[in-house]
């Protein structure tokens, strides 16, 4: 069977290349080919369109850049020049027969065109150009025309439809498809729509969805450029053609070859238009262009037949090729795809976030050390169970295998045929059978914590350390649950993210999940019944321990600990779910509470319901502070009155001064109907939302009080009852429902403390019927706080807790203050979704998160509460809506047992520049030394953060940020860090012709220096910068930049490649006056060098230009440039005097030796030839160097050594920078 391995850049959205890859796999598919893909990004609709097609046992699509593409291909088809990193490796080390097919299709984007290096001509069996304009292009890059083929988007055969419907006559609907629609195109939309035409609109920010000629068929004409526009002609329908560029407008006899040389694009007239002229060109050409179509579609439908297409191409007759890299076209294509890679990464996912908050070996190693010093190692033993498959079985086992922290004993739970249970014991490699059931086996373990795990689970290699150092850490702690991964059968996974102890949702599904470790000794009196309860035997104990115990005894390791195909949100069924339901029912009655259960089903999975028995005979006061809404406000008691059943009730309304008369109104008219349960108060003071519930609580006389906004609707009978029920519960402080909008969306489902940097909503936006982060949407949670538009609390405990707090949170966080003060003695809170209102709108009256004098109130009284909310998981974001994995914080580790080293926390404002050299990597070299400990981010950390992790040390790169002083004055007030702020450049003396300097204001003076004096030490990178800032402070410490080895350490640039020496220049936009200083000696060196450029092209200049790429791969491209000269001119001002010698470390670094001007940074004792910027002492220098090139090599390699020795972030240099970052 025919085998093609096809490549392509992303796979992902429903564009150009990806459509022609998709029709090109399914095309070979359908003649009976196996077909591999490999791209750099999957997701999105695409993949979605790829596990949709036919033959996916024929079909294997992956994005792993390590994947062995071994065997044979009869074709490689390479789009963007992509391979993965095993198969450039391949080519290069042992070479490959095949047919190599590269795809070009764009005339101008660079990933499109051919690689610069790559020999794509002794390559090729085929290279293919999307048009004439592209054929010309690669030409001009000299690509041989006799290996050019034209594939010009053809269609796929199954797409063309033989009796498409024929256009109607008069225009009548109009289709759009543009990612990049102009001004002039939406102008011509609106124009066509009120003269009665319908439009759709295809791309950009509208619908998007996979453009085919069947789909066209239903419009008269189509508006578009590029692969849309073949897909148009074989419909039979009219083409309009404009893009950015302006266009051709319809496509008839005069223009069709015209235009399908530039792929039919707009660039092939450059005409613009405006929205006026395109509308009455649309309803006049119409007619004529119609005809066109219709009399040639026949044609095209031959001239575009993907099937012919690709027949034309292949020709079996010519044998494979043997080819192999040399090292330059390996380097070459090497640095090409893993610059492709880059740009598609996204810039966040869950494999980022989780490499990013992995602990390194090395702390790993470090915490066990400290455990062992501090003699508090323990012994764990782990019971396997529903152990019935062997692979189930030897996975669990290699995963315990791995542990950096061992086990002592492994107890497997067996059951022989005739169904007696017995464990298999595995200690010291050996493994013993012993006769015993779960009890015996506990009674006979003499280890610290027992670990149950479900056979199929992985353990995480560092979960049993984490488990000993949580004991070490918590020692009140009896039991202990994990985070976990989740993988499927395709191999994706991703993250549970959990809670810490959460009894309302556990007891509606065990979502602390199947691997649970207990202290052995709670165990001994907790086993006897465990087995009863089937697959849920380990979730019984903990029940039983919080029953005995309380809630404080249980630990939740926030850490992924083990990888699970069965996770916690789907692990009950329909077949166990009886099993759970006993369980809890249990449990409850256990602790005499009166309930019943019932089941509900979310997604496909069985979940349970606790429904808490009202006390009898209970009535309830309703509190609402009247708005000056009247509709909404007599819609709300009418409401009220009307569904609420089961509960007696009062409805107090509170008058206040800040009313319209139609409310007031309306208020004494409700008087004067002597409805017996509804009264109305009047509040003297001015608006005050604590204040008048305080005071209408005074005058209430429920046993429980409801808090409810006025322009809350009411939409089920059983809101009040099914609500006070888990008043009955003696613990429960504040109950809540969910809050949805009239458009069935999520206002209100709970808040949680520390989001937005102070307490926030969570779930705004969301589907009411999703089933939310853990199905919080749908099942009861305990939260730290709920929000105040419907809130219930027992009138004893309100009163006990002196009620809201109106003196400080008059204007806002007061019910954040009233949950607050209730869990400190001792109550939790509920939010309960099943029980639903209707909000007509959240209507704040002033917004608290950017209210900074309210902010301030709420750090003053509650600073110590507002991190690591127990509700909440410290690794999902802290920015509503919440439940997502963010960078923010995700390097920043918890400090070692026993915080033993400095804690710094480094703000990087930069990770593509000075942020990389003076945060990232000082870091994580000081780090990885056990200097210090921490973590970078890059955004200011929010105060509570800070307080949560207590750093020593709040390090600030300002950069040229404006107002930093209220943070720092913040920083200092509510923490006891110290505040160092890192400078590179003196950001006041930017050069005029730099591309920044409009950007910065030149009384940024004035911030700089309050800034200075508020930090505690300014740290800079040169002893010239140091000067200037000795003017706003004297605590100054000069860290000089250094190269990190593992990056820097192993470069090394080609010499004298060519019959030219490779002289040149790099840097960036901001270097335009720098760049300026060499353009009067290009011209006089142009014909005995070759001119070498990246970052900037000067104009005019015939030279080997380079664009600028990440920052990941940037070391590899500037060694890749293999420049046998590097100059490196800078203008004398005193910012460049300010300035580091980094550019010479770089190019150092690769071995290249440097002519640079004489100025401050350069003269640092390096191995450089220093000038004056005068034009014959460059001209001297350059001549000195080209005119020796023996010398080159020699002078190319003292200065790396020196740079090896010196310049490295290690040994004394990196004292250096410790020094400058703890205090």
């Amino acid at each position: 069977m025919p085998r093609i391995l096809i490549t392509t850049n992303h796979l992902e959205k429903l564009q150009g290349s990806e459509i022609v890859t998709l029709e090109t796999v399914q095309f070979f598919l359908e003649q009976g080919w196996d077909v591999d893909v490999f791209t750099h990004l999957i997701g999105g609709d695409l993949e979605q369109l790829f596990l949709q097609l036919a033959h996916q046992e024929r079909l294997f699509l992956t994005n792993d850049d390590n994947h062995p593409f071994d065997g044979t291909y009869d074709i490689i088809w390479l789009q963007h020049t992509v391979m993965n990193s095993w198969l450039r490796r391949k080519i290069l080390e042992t070479g490959i027969s095949t047919r190599f097919i590269f795809n070009h299709m764009s005339s101008f984007v660079d990933m499109e065109l051919p690689v610069p290096g790559v020999p794509e001509n002794d390559m090729a069996y085929r290279i293919l150009a999307v048009s004439n304009e592209c054929r010309d292009a690669l030409q001009e890059q000299g690509i041989a025309l006799n290996k050019i083929s034209l594939f010009d988007n053809p269609v796929p055969d199954t797409l063309i439809i033989a009796d498409a419907p024929v256009p109607s006559v008069e225009l009548k609907k109009a289709l759009f498809v543009s990612n990049h629609r102009p001004a002039e195109l939406n102008e011509a939309i609106n124009l066509l729509r009120d003269k009665g035409i319908t439009c759709d609109l295809i791309g950009q920010a509208e619908k998007q969805m996979r453009v085919t000629p069947a789909l066209i068929c239903q419009y008269d004409v189509v508006v578009t450029i590029g692969k849309t526009v073949q897909y148009s002609l074989i419909a039979g329908v009219p083409v309009y053609i404009y893009d950015l560029y302006g266009g051709d407008g319809y496509l008839t006899e005069d223009n069709l070859e015209k235009s399908h040389y530039h792929n039919f694009s707009g660039r092939a007239c450059k005409e613009k238009r405006s929205g006026e002229v395109i509308c009455n060109e649309l309803i006049s050409g119409h007619a004529e262009a119609k005809n066109f179509v219709a009399s040639r579609r026949n044609e095209f439908i031959q001239r575009w037949s993907l099937k012919s297409k690709i027949y034309e191409l292949l020709d079996f007759k010519d044998e494979s090729t043997f080819f192999q890299f040399s090292e330059r076209a390996f380097r070459e294509v090497d640095l090409h795809n893993k610059k492709l890679r880059k740009q598609v990464e996204p810039t966040w996912s869950y494999s980022k976030w989780s490499s990013s908050v992995r602990d390194s070996e090395k702390r790993l190693e470090a915490v066990e050390f400290i455990l062992k010093e501090n003699d508090a190692l323990i012994s764990i033993d782990i019971i396997i169970y529903h152990s019935d498959e062997m692979a189930d079985i030897d996975a669990t086992l290699q995963s315990i295998d791995t542990q950096q922290y061992k086990a002592q004993k492994i107890w497997l739970l067996r059951s022989d045929s005739a169904g007696k249970q017995y464990f298999d014991v595995i200690e010291g490699g050996k493994c013993n059978r012993f006769d015993a059931t779960l009890s015996d086996v506990i009674y006979a373990i003499s280890s610290h914590v027992v670990l149950f795990v479900h056979a199929g689970d992985l353990l995480c290699s560092h979960a049993l350390l984490d488990i000993a150092e949580a004991k070490a850490l918590r020692p009140h702690a009896k039991a202990y649950y994990f985070d976990e991964e989740v993988f499927d059968v395709e191999g994706k996974t991703r993250p549970i993210l959990k809670p810490d102890i959460n009894i309302d949702l556990l007891r509606s599904y065990p979502y602390v999940g199947k691997m649970l470790g207990f202290n052995t000794e709670v165990l001994i009196t907790a086993i006897q019944d465990a087995q009863k309860h089937g697959d849920f035997f380990a979730v019984s104990l903990l029940f039983k321990l919080i029953e005995q115990q309380g809630l404080s005894v249980i630990d939740h390791l926030s850490k992924i600990c083990f990888c699970t195909n069965t996770s916690s949100l789907t692990w009950l069924s329909n077949k166990n779910i009886s099993s759970y339901e006993k369980l809890v029912g249990r449990h409850l009655e256990n602790l005499n509470i009166n309930s019943h259960i019932e089941k509900i089903s979310i997604n496909n999975n069985v979940l349970l319901d606790v429904r808490y028995a009202s006390l009898n005979g209970i009535n309830a006061s309703i509190i609402i502070i009247a708005n000056n809404d009247v509709k909404a406000l007599s819609g709300c008691i009418e409401k009220i009155l009307e569904l609420t059943q089961k509960i007696t009730f009062e409805v107090l309304l509170v008058k206040h001064a800040g009313l319209n008369s139609d409310v007031k109104n309306y208020l004494r008219s409700l008087s004067g109907l002597g409805i017996s349960n509804i009264k109305v108060l009047d509040w003297q003071g001015d608006y005050c939302w604590p204040g008048m519930n305080n005071m209408a609580v005074q005058e209430s006389h429920g046993d429980i009080l409801a808090f409810l906004n006025p322009d809350i609707l009411i939409i089920e009978t059983d809101w009040l009852y099914v609500l006070a029920g888990y008043l009955s519960r003696s613990e429960v402080g504040l109950v809540g429902p969910k809050i949805i909008s009239q458009s069935a969306e999520v206002l209100g489902a709970g808040m949680v403390l520390g989001m937005n940097g102070n307490a926030g909503r969570i779930f705004e936006g969301e589907s009411t019927a999703a089933a939310g982060y853990l199905n919080r949407l749908q099942v009861a949670s305990n939260m730290s706080a709920l929000t105040h538009e419907c809130l219930l609390i027992r009138r004893d405990v309100f009163v006990a807790a002196s009620g809201f707090n109106a003196d400080i949170f008059a204007s806002g966080f007061s019910e954040v203050d009233l949950a607050l003060r209730l869990t400190q003695h001792g109550y939790c809170h509920v939010l309960v979704p099943t029980v639903r209102v209707v909000c007509l709108k959240v209507a704040l009256t002033i917004d608290r998160d950017s209210d900074a004098s309210l902010q301030e109130r709420l750090y003053e009284q509650w600073l110590p509460s507002l991190h690591s909310d127990p509700a909440y998981n410290r690794n999902l974001s802290r920015h509503s809506p919440g439940f997502e994995l963010t960078p923010y914080l995700a390097t920043v580790k918890k400090s070692l047992p026993g915080r033993p080293l400095p804690f710094v926390i480094a703000n990087n404002i930069d990770r593509n520049g000075c942020g990389y050299y003076r945060v990232l990597h000082p870091f994580n070299a000081l780090a990885s030394e056990f200097y210090i400990e921490g973590g970078t981010n890059d955004t200011l950390v929010k105060i509570p953060d800070l307080c949560e992790f207590k750093p020593d040390t709040v390090l600030i790169q300002p950069g040229a940020s404006r107002g930093l002083s209220p943070y720092i004055e913040r920083i200092k007030k509510f923490t006891d860090a110290k505040i160092i702020l890192d400078y590179d450049d003196y950001t006041p003396n930017i050069p005029v012709r730099s591309a920044v300097r409009r950007y910065i204001k030149q009384d940024i003076i004035k911030d700089i220096r309050k800034d200075c004096q508020l930090a505690d030490r300014v740290v800079v990178s040169t002893p010239a910068l140091a000067e200037e800032f000795f003017r706003f402070t004297n605590s100054i410490v000069v860290a000089p930049n250094g190269l990190p080895r593992e990056v820097w350490g192993n470069l090394s640039s080609r010499r004298q490649i060519g019959k030219k020496l490779r002289v040149g220049w790099a840097g960036g936009a901001t270097h335009a006056g720098d760049l300026s200083i060499l353009k009067p000696l290009m011209k006089l060196f142009e014909n005995e060098v070759q001119w070498v450029f990246m970052g900037m092209q000067p104009e005019g200049i015939n030279c080997e230009f380079h664009k600028g790429v990440p920052i990941e791969v940037y070391p590899e491209k500037l060694a890749s440039l293999d420049l046998d000269l590097a100059l490196v001119p800078l203008e004398i001002n005193q910012f460049n005097i300010c300035k580091s010698n980094l550019r010479l470390l770089e190019l150092g670094a690769c071995g290249v030796p440097i002519i640079c001007t004489d100025i401050e940074p350069y003269r640092c004792g390096l191995s450089v030839t220093l000038v004056k910027n005068d034009f014959s002492e460059w001209v001297k220098a350059i001549k000195d160097h080209i005119h020796n090139r023996d010398t080159l090599t020699l002078l190319g390699d003292r200065l790396r050594e020196e740079i090896s020795e010196n310049w490295m972030l290690e040994g004394d240099l990196l004292k250096v920078w410790g020094s400058a970052w703890v205090m």
